[in-house]
């Protein structure tokens, strides 16, 4: 995996100095939406989680037998 820089702007709280929301924000914004909301933004977290868990697994070779 080649390297990355990884920008931790969007974690700091308050409008950055180029104007964009903080992590806070845009956090809470989603969670304001009348189309999205808590469990909609839970269940969605959890299909990202379990996409990860097993992408990980496939990457990694701990993939079962009944998984393939």
């Amino acid at each position: 995996m080649s390297e990355r820089e990884l920008d931790l702007s969007p974690m700091e709280l308050g409008i950055s100095p180029t104007g964009e929301p903080s992590w806070l924000d845009r956090v809470m914004r989603l969670r304001d939406r009348e189309d999205l909301g808590l469990f909609k933004l839970g269940y969605l977290e959890a299909l990202l989680r379990i996409a990860d868990w097993k992408g990980s697994k496939i990457e990694t070779g701990q993939q079962r037998e009944s998984e393939k």
